[in-house]
């Protein structure tokens, strides 16, 4: 009896602890997450609004080199050297998460391509190694802490605490889950999560507007697309290893290289400008989606969506926001770029009968 009241006072206590330092992650995690959301945020729109700082792109590269040697880290400081300090048991640099931080906030700001997802991963996964250097706690409680971390900052990011808690515990070892990180990393993200929305930070959101049914054609259909996508994940990151490879060996400066990069991207604007030169420009991919909370008491009606839909005049607001920036109002939920894309016609802008269809909806005279 009393072996048993020790061991479960020892798995209470481990309990206790680890759900403490859980949070105590979460917090920093997700108070971290919040202004790394708003600082790309303006980035982004001060690049929008100020097209010529895309040619201070080659000095931005230049001061992160410089930011990287400055304080002694490598320039492949990323999620790369993040996995294998994990998976090695090597201390993650201390100097790892302002370093992505302010890479990550000058590449959007000057024009150059940085994904967030890589950035939230490294930032998350420092943050947790430097809160258990700062306890001072072991080597593999440190190791667990920067698999929290990843998880929490992922979650504050992008609204996804289960999910980042999955991912952090799979991708490190992969095909193997690290069960015994389950309960912090789930403590961590919820808290992440939380603390981002108590600061009024709208994770990014991808709604499905139709859920397919269940059957072995869909099961079928949904496995054979997992199966390409993880063949063109394989075959992307090898085309991006060897073209990285292939570019340090070429360029062995990484200064030069930062230079190049840079300077690249701004040829093909001078190119647009230069008489005998045709540079084409094409549609992207991105799409920009509006959708109706149908939990709503009025939205929950068709006619009133439709009624909506006829009050908003699309291409006015589209051509105001967004200029001769190619931009055209949405005819599908797929980009016309997209294999499946079916046009389905762009309701006209008809005031009229958007106060009729609100009349048929009984709300003759509008709602609030």
């Amino acid at each position: 009896m009393k072996l048993q009241f020790e061991n479960a006072w020892h798995f209470l206590r481990a309990f206790l602890r680890w759900s403490l330092l859980a949070i105590l992650v979460g917090a920093v995690c997700g108070l971290v997450g919040t202004a790394f959301h708003v600082c790309v945020n303006y980035a982004t729109k001060w690049r929008g609004e100020l097209p010529w700082l895309l040619y201070l792109l080659p000095v931005g590269g230049v001061v992160i080199v410089w930011l990287y040697h400055r304080l002694g880290q490598s320039s492949s400081l990323g999620t790369d050297k993040l996995f294998t300090s994990i998976q090695n048991r090597t201390a993650v640099p201390v100097a790892m998460a302002p370093l992505i931080f302010v890479a990550t906030f000058l590449t959007h700001l000057l024009g150059g391509s940085a994904g967030r997802e890589g950035a939230a991963l490294q930032l998350g996964g420092s943050l947790g190694s430097d809160v258990g250097r700062l306890l001072k706690l072991s080597e593999d409680d440190r190791r667990t802490l920067t698999m929290v971390g990843m998880g929490a900052l992922f979650a504050a990011l992008f609204g996804t605490p289960l999910t980042a808690t999955v991912f952090v515990m799979e991708v490190l070892c992969m095909g193997h889950m690290v069960y015994s990180s389950f309960v912090p990393c789930i403590v961590a993200s919820l808290t992440a999560f939380g603390v981002s929305l108590l600061l009024h930070m709208e994770p990014e959101g991808y709604a499905l507007a139709v859920v397919p049914d269940l059957n072995w054609l869909s099961a079928l259909q949904v496995t054979g697309l997992a199966a390409l996508c993880a063949a063109l994940s394989v075959i992307f990151c090898a085309v991006m290893h060897i073209s990285g490879h292939s570019f340090k060996k070429w360029m062995k400066n990484p200064y030069v290289r930062a230079i190049a990069g840079g300077l690249a991207i701004e040829d093909i604007l001078r190119l647009k400008e230069t008489e005998g030169f045709k540079v084409d420009t094409f549609m992207g991919n991105g799409t920009h989606l509006y959708q109706f909370n149908c939990a709503n008491e009025y939205i929950a009606n068709t006619k009133v969506r439709q009624a909506i839909i006829y009050a908003v005049d699309m291409e006015t607001i589209v051509a105001t926001l967004y200029g001769a920036k190619g931009e055209s109002v949405c005819d599908a939920p797929l980009n016309p770029n997209i294999w499946g894309y079916s046009s389905q016609g762009v309701a006209p802008y008809d005031p009229e009968y958007a106060k009729q269809l609100l009349s048929e909806a009984g709300y003759p005279d509008g709602f609030e």
